[in-house]
């Protein structure tokens, strides 16, 4: 028996013993958005990808999980170029997605390349093997206006309501006002150099009124002249 317990206590012995540090390891490497599946795929913030194309080792994990953002998520492909030691991530589709712009499709790859990055900078190319996780909207209930509300709705329409009304009325009226004040403008003119008609007609009387005609006549009744004498001034 005793043989058998000192075997036991030489094999607890000899397993080496789990340190702090090595449990650290493992949860910052849990924690990390970029992760290395196998040689050929990548975990990015939970998705599989797949690397595609690889030109002069441009994949580097701390750079890629610096510059990864939730928006890349939506796309079938990350490409990624490096310039002056700085990362670029942009996003491409399938070329078989005519939806999308043919800028925004892998087929125009080369071109992206050619004309947006620096000549013979490093680049990857990585597609998304996981189908992209549909973003549900959240359900928006309907809310049910309060008695609040009702009220202002309802003083708003009889506001509504009675400027219509006023503005009826103003419009009836406007034809009638039209009519005084073309009445009322209608003025009485002369033409240049006549004078109206009343005025000559109150001179004419007074100018019978003034000369007053006497006629002399003889004894056979036959007038021999006459005399105008004129009213005399007041």
């Amino acid at each position: 028996m005793s043989d058998t317990l000192k075997e036991e206590n030489k094999e607890v012995q000899s397993k080496p013993e789990i340190s702090s540090d090595m449990l650290d390891l493992d949860i910052v490497e849990d924690n990390k958005l970029v992760k290395k599946l196998d040689h050929e795929t990548l975990s990015l913030n939970g998705a599989a990808y797949k690397i595609v194309e690889e030109y002069r080792e441009a994949i580097d994990f701390e750079m890629i999980e610096a510059r990864y953002t939730d928006f890349l998520e939506k796309y079938d492909y990350i490409v990624g170029d490096i310039s002056y030691d700085k990362l670029r991530l942009r996003g491409f589709y399938y070329s078989k997605n005519k939806k999308v712009p043919i800028d925004m499709r892998i087929s125009s790859l080369k071109d992206y390349l050619t004309e947006y990055c620096s000549f013979g900078c490093a680049y990857f190319v990585l597609e998304r093997l996981e189908p992209k996780k549909k973003q549900t909207s959240p359900s928006k209930r309907k809310s049910k206006p309060t008695q609040n509300k009702k009220n202002t709705q309802n003083k708003k329409q009889k506001n509504l309501r009675k400027f219509d009304q006023a503005k009826k009325r103003e419009e009836k009226s406007k034809p009638e006002n039209k009519k005084l004040n073309n009445v009322q403008n209608k003025k009485s003119f002369t033409k240049i150099g006549r004078k109206p008609q009343e005025n000559i007609d109150k001179k004419t009387t007074s100018q019978t009124e003034e000369n007053k005609v006497k006629t002399v006549k003889n004894q056979k009744g036959e007038t021999k002249f006459k005399i105008r004498q004129r009213n005399k001034p007041e």
